[in-house]
């Protein structure tokens, strides 16, 4: 009998429809094709809304990993998505997946990413000059497992908002890709990719440029053409119909979000106009190390610049902190109208 009971969770286990069944109830954000295999070693799968995984795809989770799906993430067949130890692969909203694609080790994906087939993104490496005596193969067992080499192992590699990823691209480890780039197909990218870049060739090039990204000293969402510089955690959405070609569109902003901006010699505050729903509570936006309460309605808040900056680093971190719904931001809604340096 307990034959039978083994061969008969064997056959569910590779049962479509049990499968099916498990996927609903573990995984209720999702829609996976039963074709489709979740494998975990201790990493978990965190998934928002409106996702689909294709056919034949596989998700693979080490030991304290990760994989985070936002809103609307769309994953093509016979992909394979693989976070190594301790990392995570993250796909923002709205982000999709052809087919035959490979995202590997640890690797941030931000919103609107396009796919094409067959792309390769991997932060992990094999190695041929640590000991260049060795077998590679023996070479990679030496690093992973000395600690004086785990700065090796995994080197992140981030894919920044509106990006476009050619088919067949190469994509190699520690690099990022900025905002609004194009990667042409068969491209084999070696270097950081500038914002708004055509990149194309082996190793990768830039072309051209999508834009002229040039940050201007301030910044509203009303016009259409700065919105490349509400840079990251700024979720642009069309507020209304329009019946022209330049879209009236609303910025909601996440727990951490930047702007990027002109900053001269003689700046010495930046401040942000942002529209906050009536349920905010004991919420702050700080900005380095000062922190100001957030209101209802539309304010502004200014911060002090630091003193010594660098003027040619343009971009601008701020972060939300407290707050009744610090692990719901969802039931926030906290819109950036405008931004500037003076």
């Amino acid at each position: 009998m307990k034959k039978y009971i083994s061969l008969l969770k064997i056959y569910l286990a590779q049962s479509l429809l049990y499968k099916l069944l498990l996927y609903m109830r573990n995984y209720p954000g999702i829609d996976i094709h039963p074709s489709a295999d979740i494998f975990s070693k201790g990493g978990i799968l965190v998934a928002t809304s409106g996702n689909s995984i294709g056919k034949n795809s596989s998700l693979f989770l080490s030991a304290n990993s990760q994989i985070f799906l936002g809103e609307k993430v769309w994953i093509g067949n016979n992909i394979l998505i693989e976070p190594l130890e301790d990392c995570a692969i993250i796909l923002q909203d709205g982000s999709s997946i052809q087919d035959g694609c490979r995202l590997i080790g640890d690797i941030s994906v931000g919103r609107n990413v396009l796919f094409a087939p067959y792309v390769f993104v991997s932060s992990g490496n094999h190695f041929f000059s640590v000991q260049p005596h060795l077998p590679i193969r023996l070479q990679d067992k030496l690093v992973n497992e000395h600690d004086e080499y785990s700065s090796l192992r995994s080197k992140k590699i981030s894919i920044e908002d509106d990006c476009w990823i050619g088919t067949h691209a190469v994509i190699m480890q520690g690099l990022t890709i900025g905002k609004g780039s194009v990667i042409g197909a068969n491209s084999v990218v070696t270097k950081d990719v500038p914002p708004y870049s055509i990149v194309g060739g082996i190793p990768a090039k830039v072309i051209k440029k999508r834009l002229d990204f040039s940050p201007p000293a301030s910044i509203k969402a009303e016009i259409n053409m700065h919105l490349p510089y509400f840079y990251s955690g700024c979720k642009v959405s069309q507020a209304g119909p329009s019946n022209s070609t330049d879209v009236p569109v609303d910025i909601k902003l996440d727990k951490a979000f930047t702007l990027s901006l002109t900053s001269v010699q003689n700046n010495s505050y930046i401040y942000i106009v942002i529209f906050a729903s009536d349920n905010i509570q004991d919420l702050s936006l700080n900005y380095e190390k000062h922190s100001m309460l957030v209101k209802h309605g539309k304010n502004r808040y200014q911060f002090p610049l630091t003193m010594g900056r660098n003027t040619s680093d343009t971009i601008f971190k701020f972060s939300f902190s407290g707050g009744n719904g610090l692990l719901h931001w969802e039931n926030y809604s906290i819109s950036i109208l405008e931004a500037g340096v003076i």
